[in-house]
C-alpha cells in the first residue's frame, strides 16, 4: 500500500501537469467531504493567535463551509524553519505554512517542495491587487512560490514622554543618534531596549537599517544586485557605525545578546529604555500596546547616515504564506491565500488588528481602511506604501538578500561586534556566500530604486 507522503506526491505532480500543459487550474468548489488545511505559524502569543483565529480563520471558515483550517504553532522564526526543513524534506509538512520573508522561499522553491503560484496569480489577478514593489520582491527566478502575506518597515520607536520631560530631539543624522544616546546614558537609562537571546536572525535588523541608512536605496541596490562588492569601504563603514553604536553599550550595555525578545520590550515598557529599533510588528497584539501602558509613545522615521542621501524607510516583506507542493487539497489552500491578497478591502478590516503580524501589501483605496484605526499606525503604513510606490524605499534582508548571505550576516554579527571577528574577514566571508549565491541563480528580485 502506498504512503500518504506518495499520494500526496502524486496528486501534487498531476496539479503540477496540469499547470504544464496550461489546461484548466483547479477552481475552489464547496467540498464533497469536510477538509482541514493544517497552517503552520511562528507565533504563539495569545493576542495574536485570537486576533488571527477571529479575523482570518472564522471569516474564511464562514465564506468556505467544509473547510476547517487547522493552527500549527511553532515558537519563533528559527524554530518554524527548523520544522519546515524536516518536514517537507520529508514528503509531509503541512498544507500551507508561514515563513519570514521572500528570502526564506528559495531552498524550498529549487528542492520543489512548494507548489509554484504563478498562473493562479495570474487567473486571480494577485497582480492588481498586490503593489507592484512587493510583488516583484515576492518572485523568485521570476515565479511567484509564495504571496506576500505582510509587508513591513524599520522605524525608530520611543518613549516620547521621556523624550520630552529631558527636552531631547528626535535624531536626523547619525551624529544626532550618537549624541541622543549619550545623553540618555548619562540619565542611568539604556538606549536600544532590544533584546536578541532567543532571536539571534533579528541581528539583520541592524544590518538591514546600517546598508540602508550609510549608502542610500541606490547604492544598497547595487550591492544587493552584485554591481558593488560587499567589502566596498562604504558597506564596511555602515558595518563599522553599528559597532560604533555597540562599542558605546548603546545596546544594553552590551547585554543585548543575553536579554530576550520580550524582556527587551519589557526594559523599554518599564521606562528603563527610552528607544527601540523596531518593525512595524511592534503594532501586534501583545507588543507596544501591551508594554506601554503607562506613558506616550510613538515612532519616527530612522535617521540617515551621510549627508545628502534622500530618506529611505528599511522596508520588505515580512511574512509570506506557501503551499506545499505535496497537498492533497491544492484548491481549497489556494482559496485561502488567496483570503489574504484576493481583495484589499476585505484585508483592509483586520488591518488595526493584526496588520503587523498579516497585513499584505495590497493596492489599499482611501476608503478601504477601518475609521477607528491608530493614527500613528494610518501615518506609517501610508508612508511605507507611498515608499514602495515612488522608489524611494530601502531594503531589509529578509526580502532582498539571498538566504545563505542573510543568515551569515546574521549569524556572525555578535562575534563582529564582540571583537572576535573584524569586520573586514565579516564582509569578505560575506562576499563569499553571496557570490556563491549569484553564481548559482539564487538572488532574489530586488525592486529598483527612483533614478536606477
Amino acid at each position: 500500500m502506498p504512503s500518504l507522503a506518495s499520494i500526496h506526491r502524486a496528486i501534487a505532480a498531476c496539479a503540477l501537469a496540469v499547470l504544464a500543459t496550461g489546461a484548466a487550474l483547479p477552481v475552489y468548489a464547496n467540498p464533497a467531504a469536510p477538509v482541514t488545511l493544517n497552517w503552520v505559524v511562528e507565533f504563539t502569543d495569545a493576542p495574536t493567535t485570537q486576533a488571527v483565529t477571529k479575523y482570518i480563520i472564522q471569516p474564511f471558515e464562514k465564506a468556505h463551509p467544509g473547510v476547517t483550517i487547522k493552527l500549527i504553532q511553532q515558537n519563533g522564526a528559527q524554530a518554524l524553519d527548523r520544522y519546515l526543513k524536516t518536514s517537507l524534506a520529508a514528503g509531509s509538512g503541512p498544507d500551507i505554512f508561514d515563513e519570514n520573508g521572500p528570502s526564506w522561499i528559495p531552498p524550498f522553491a529549487d528542492a520543489g517542495q512548494v507548489l509554484d503560484l504563478t498562473p493562479y496569480a495570474k487567473k486571480l489577478g494577485w497582480q492588481k491587487t498586490i503593489v507592484p514593489w512587493a510583488y516583484q520582491a515576492s518572485l523568485y527566478r521570476g515565479r511567484m512560490y509564495a504571496i506576500p502575506s505582510e509587508f513591513e518597515g524599520l522605524h525608530l520607536w520611543y518613549n516620547a514622554d521621556l523624550m520630552a520631560k529631558n527636552g531631547w530631539k528626535l535624531p536626523k543624522t547619525f551624529d544626532d543618534l550618537v549624541k541622543l544616546g549619550t545623553d540618555i546614558q548619562s540619565k542611568g537609562l539604556q538606549v536600544f531596549g532590544n533584546g536578541f537571546s532567543d532571536c539571534k536572525p533579528c541581528w539583520e535588523w541592524w544590518v538591514s537599517y546600517a546598508l540602508t541608512a550609510d549608502l542610500g536605496n541606490v547604492g544598497a541596490y547595487k550591492v544587493l544586485t552584485g554591481k558593488t562588492p560587499w567589502t566596498d569601504p562604504h558597506v564596511a563603514d555602515a558595518i563599522n557605525k553599528i559597532k560604533l553604536l555597540w562599542d558605546k553599550g548603546f545596546m544594553l550595555s552590551k547585554q543585548a545578546p543575553g536579554v530576550s525578545f520580550n524582556d527587551g520590550w519589557g526594559l523599554w515598557g518599564s521606562g528603563k529604555a527610552v528607544l527601540r529599533m523596531e518593525g512595524t510588528w511592534g503594532f501586534s497584539p501583545g507588543l507596544a500596546y501591551n508594554y506601554a501602558k503607562s506613558f506616550k509613545w510613538n515612532i519616527a522615521p530612522l535617521p540617515m547616515w551621510q549627508k545628502g542621501l534622500r530618506y529611505s524607510i528599511p522596508i520588505g516583506i515580512g511574512e509570506v504564506d506557501a503551499i506545499n507542493a505535496h497537498t492533497a487539497h491544492p484548491a481549497e489552500a489556494v482559496a485561502f491565500i488567496d483570503w489574504f491578497v484576493g481583495n484589499p478591502k476585505r484585508a483592509a478590516s483586520w488591518a488595526d488588528k493584526i496588520i503587523s503580524t498579516f497585513g499584505p501589501p495590497l493596492n489599499y483605496g482611501p476608503n478601504d481602511y477601518p475609521r477607528t484605526m491608530d493614527p500613528r499606525f494610518r501615518s506609517v503604513i501610508n508612508q511605507l506604501t507611498q515608499s514602495m510606490r515612488d522608489g524611494t524605499a530601502g531594503y531589509v534582508a529578509w526580502s532582498s538578500w539571498p538566504a545563505k548571505t542573510e543568515a551569515y550576516m546574521w549569524g556572525n554579527m555578535e562575534q563582529v561586534l564582540e571583537g572576535k571577528m573584524s569586520v573586514a574577514a565579516y564582509l569578505k566571508g560575506t562576499q563569499d556566500v553571496f557570490n556563491q549565491e549569484k553564481a548559482a541563480g539564487k538572488l532574489p528580485v530586488v525592486p529598483k530604486p527612483a533614478g536606477m
